[in-house]
């Protein structure tokens, strides 16, 4: 997402100002709009996919507490799950590279982390007592 962000901010600007300066007749739009846009719509793509992973991620999280209403406590991992309450882990988001997902429990209570497609530490955290998502970045 930073390189994204870099294209847009700094690469783009420098090239238009650099289109000014050539020796050519006039510049060329073109090409800079193609290097606006195509990063700027990447980005915007990912921000989206981002959006996505909480609903998406619904069915893991209506599989643990299905598991935990049945057995009176939480799973220990996420292969517990399998095959009564979640057969695989769902598709996150629409990118080809899916995120990771990391739960645990710690003094009984579960964790459960999905790392963002905005990249660097960003991530969402599902808070089961209060049954909301967190992002963090």
């Amino acid at each position: 997402m930073l390189l994204l962000a870099f294209t847009i901010l700094i690469m783009a600007p420098v090239t238009a100002i650099g289109q000014f300066f050539t020796k050519k007749s006039e510049p060329d739009l073109r090409q800079l709009a193609i290097m606006v846009l195509v990063p700027l719509l990447s980005l915007i793509y990912v921000l989206k996919s981002d959006g996505q992973v909480t609903a998406n991620a619904a069915p893991i999280v209506g599989a643990i507490e299905s598991f935990r209403i049945e057995t009176g406590h939480y799973p220990d991992t996420l292969e517990a799950l399998a095959p009564k309450h979640l057969v695989k882990i769902p598709n996150l988001n629409y990118l080809l590279v899916q995120p990771q997902v990391t739960y645990r429990l710690n003094d009984g209570k579960p964790y459960l982390r999905i790392s963002a497609a905005a990249g660097g530490f960003a991530h969402l955290e599902y808070d089961f007592s209060t049954k909301v998502w967190n992002y963090y970045s």
